[in-house]
């Protein structure tokens, strides 16, 4: 319910803006008419960028499809795919990749627990069978990172492709930048939760 104001707020301080639409079966028409009347409202630009959340186990390759070309067809804009290689590869199971996915962006979920930091790149299995590391823009390794001065914490951690931040001329903000972070993650109980 506060989109708009916050969208507009952010904008007022220089600050890039994303938008994300969590994607859902059925009704994709108007699905993507409603995310462009939000993203207009909130006065939306080709700098600011726009995600498709395709986390639903009952989207169709024929609805994520349907819903980019329609954000590509108003906005000019591609979007990113945020999903992970689990939720899409049962939609083409011995089949090939469909094509359009190399020509998206992707974001990709996640999480090697317990030893995230083992990691120095994206572990080959949370990359969708038949794209590569050039078409992820970002890898979202964890859901419930730690960062002083954020109440709550519970931060998605993400490693951003250097190239897809140079494409799209994302930098670091004004005063800093691009951190290198070492964590461990280490079980809590004897179930692996942390």
């Amino acid at each position: 319910p506060r989109f708009i104001s916050h969208a507009r707020n952010i904008k007022a301080k220089g600050i890039r803006r994303g938008a994300y639409h969590f994607l859902r079966p059925g009704d994709i028409g108007n699905q993507a008419e409603f995310f462009v009347s939000m993203i207009k409202q909130a006065e939306f630009d080709k700098s600011d960028l726009l995600v498709m959340d395709w986390e639903d186990s009952g989207n169709t390759l024929k609805e994520a499809i349907q819903w980019l070309e329609h954000m590509e067809r108003v906005t000019g804009q591609r979007p990113l795919i945020y999903s992970s290689a689990a939720v899409v590869e049962r939609l083409y199971y011995g089949k090939p990749m469909p094509t359009w996915f190399a020509d998206y962006p992707w974001w990709l979920a996640g999480y090697p627990l317990p030893n995230a930091d083992r990691f120095d790149v994206i572990p080959p299995w949370y990359i969708p069978r038949g794209l590569s590391i050039e078409h992820v823009a970002a890898w979202q390794y964890d859901e419930d990172g730690i960062y002083a001065g954020i109440q709550g914490n519970k931060i998605d951690l993400n490693w951003m492709n250097p190239t897809w931040m140079d494409d799209i001329h994302l930098q670091a903000p004004e005063g800093g930048t691009v951190t290198t972070y070492l964590f461990s993650i280490t079980p809590t109980t004897s179930n692996g939760s942390k």
